[in-house]
């Protein structure tokens, strides 16, 4: 700090509210008059004026705060298909999801959400190398990033039925997957072996 020098900077961690900091200063002419210390939130500015003893001059002293940016690559859910991710949590980054035989999963299938609204989230893709999909989280400092992935376990089918019968290369006349009992006349003194 200068007393020539009337504006300058000050760094805070994300999250700081500027207008809750405490600034205080000393005039160096203790007979000065010093103002308040006053919060401009428009421009993140604080700003104090000091007038001299005898009135004549006034300087005006500014201390802009800049915030940091957020390093929040965090995300706060994970959806497949509308169904949350059984025990998600932001800081576990690999899952493994159980999907009905037969279900094919596309990007439009995933829903996630970060925490910090200024984190940039890219599409969900499949990497077939690894047999995974990727989501990749940066945060708003342009520097931090999480990768988080889902595994697409397909269960075994627990299809027991048939497609189809047929006796002697023939059709089963009026076969239904879901009747599991049949009937089928045959010329007496035919060999059923």
């Amino acid at each position: 700090f200068t007393s020539t020098k009337l504006d300058y900077s000050y760094i805070v961690p994300h999250g700081t509210n500027a207008s809750l900091l405490s600034l205080s200063s000393v005039a160096h002419d203790h007979h000065g008059v010093q103002g308040s210390w006053t919060y401009d939130s428009a421009n993140h500015k604080w700003s104090v004026t000091v007038t001299s003893e005898d009135g004549t001059a006034t300087k005006t002293y500014t201390v802009t705060i800049n915030v940091l940016p957020s390093t929040d690559a965090s995300l706060k859910s994970i959806q497949i298909n509308g169904t949350d991710v059984d025990s998600f949590l932001p800081t576990t980054l690999n899952y493994t999801v159980d999907v009905v035989h037969g279900t094919v999963i596309k990007p439009s299938d995933f829903v996630s959400v970060a925490n910090d609204d200024h984190a940039l989230q890219q599409p969900w893709i499949f990497d077939p190398f690894t047999g995974r999909w990727v989501e990749r989280v940066t945060a708003e400092d342009g520097i931090t990033e999480l990768i988080y992935t889902v595994t697409i376990n397909e269960l075994p089918s627990t299809d027991a039925t048939l497609s189809g019968i047929k006796i002697d290369g023939t059709d089963l006349s009026g076969f239904s997957s879901s009747a599991s009992d049949y009937t089928y006349g045959v010329v007496n003194s035919t060999d059923m072996s």
